[in-house]
């Protein structure tokens, strides 16, 4: 059609056209129409089972998403429980460690992996601070013992010298007076009258009863202190023995002015007579050593109760300070305001202990510059075997 209508024959060209093309054009026109419908039908098809394909891939695309997160969550959680949480939990215990908290709990010590080993590790380092923390502790407490023990020993070396440089002054003054007597007896033998000779040989038997009364109290405190004296508790009658302390303090001190009271006084009691005379004759030897000469002593004596009695020894001398009345029965102790008096700070040590014995107990009340008093409460029944409650320090 097309070399017709180009060779200058438009009649054939429009007869073919009409005739065999047209029919040849309807036929693919049809052909191409139910080929573009079938396309169509195939294309929307393909585009159905395409969209029901991506709907399923994007369900398929969502689960595994959530499959992922779920996933991802869970390691998270496992990371976050079995490691990073256990080790925080250690850094904290180490910091805990650090900061000497030593009864910080270390978990997780019985895992088999590596952060039990790690909290194993821990756990015997918090073992071994706690270790070196009692250690430390102990030797603190040693040293601060040993510290005590050599500041008791300085104490009492110094104590027993001065109980020395007392005691040697307490012994040269009776024994200055036997030798000055003596000596004065030997220059005037041939002109010495029986009233003076009397008089001086009286002045030697005072001091010799004066040095014998405190060989006595030494000897017996030393004996008492090493429980080489035996306590044997019996019957006696008080009133005669404080009588017998008073009169011997009036023998050996000459200027002494004792007023006795013991009308209220059970007849018999029990203890260990001995025991009880050396205390109570080293709360008398006090009281006239720490007074004037002729200041008054007052030593009485009563029933306290049914099961008690009571000695009380007053004096007006120099009384004791109020810095030392805690530490008055301590063994060579011996008071601030003393130290022109002779003794040997053995005294009160040795009442205490005599007091223990009985089951005693002794109150102290003074006041310096005004004299003390000192009150023995003692059981008016002693079993032998009893071993007394103590003392009670000073008030």
């Amino acid at each position: 059609m097309l070399s017709l209508a180009q060779s200058g024959d438009p009649a054939a060209a429009i007869a073919m056209y009409m005739t065999v093309s047209r029919h040849a054009f309807d036929m693919a026109s049809d052909t191409l129409g139910s080929l573009t419908d079938e396309t169509v039908a195939k294309a929307r098809q393909v585009s159905l089972r395409a969209d029901s394909t991506y709907r399923r891939d994007q369900r398929l695309i969502i689960a595994a998403m959530v499959v992922a997160a779920c996933l991802v969550a869970a390691t998270i959680l496992y990371i976050t429980r079995s490691v990073s949480g256990p080790l925080l939990a250690l850094a904290r215990g180490m910091h805990a460690l650090a900061a000497e908290d030593l009864k910080v709990h270390i978990p997780f010590t019985q895992r088999d992996d590596e952060i039990g080993a790690m909290a194993r590790s821990v756990s015997v380092f918090r073992d071994n601070a706690i270790a070196l923390g009692r250690s430390q502790r102990r030797l603190v407490e040693q040293a601060a013992a040993l510290e005590d023990t050599l500041e008791n020993e300085r104490l009492l070396t110094s104590r027993q010298r001065n109980f020395v440089t007392m005691t040697s002054h307490e012994f040269r003054t009776p024994l200055t007076v036997i030798d000055a007597q003596a000596q004065r007896l030997i220059k005037l033998k041939d002109q010495v009258e029986p009233a003076e000779l009397s008089a001086r040989a009286e002045r030697i038997r005072g001091a010799v009863r004066r040095l014998t009364v405190t060989m006595d109290s030494l000897l017996n405190a030393s004996r008492l202190f090493d429980g080489e004296i035996a306590y044997h508790p019996v019957e006696f009658a008080p009133a005669e023995l404080l009588r017998d302390v008073c009169q011997l303090h009036r023998d050996t001190t000459r200027s002494a002015d004792i007023h006795e009271e013991f009308s209220a006084l059970p007849a018999i009691v029990t203890g260990d007579p001995k025991l009880l005379f050396a205390a109570i004759g080293n709360l008398l030897s006090n009281a006239l050593k720490y007074s004037l000469p002729g200041s008054p002593i007052q030593v009485s004596a009563r029933g306290e109760g049914s099961e008690h009695w009571l000695v009380s020894v007053r004096d007006h001398g120099i009384g004791i300070a109020e810095r030392d009345r805690g530490h008055l029965f301590e063994r060579f102790f011996r008071g601030t305001n003393v130290a022109r008096v002779a003794g040997n700070g053995v005294g009160l040590h040795l009442v205490s202990m005599v007091l223990a014995l009985h089951g005693g107990t002794i109150e102290v009340v003074s006041r310096e510059g005004e004299g003390s008093t000192f009150k023995m409460l003692l059981p008016l029944r002693v079993p032998a075997s009893e071993a007394g409650s103590g003392v009670k320090r000073p008030s």
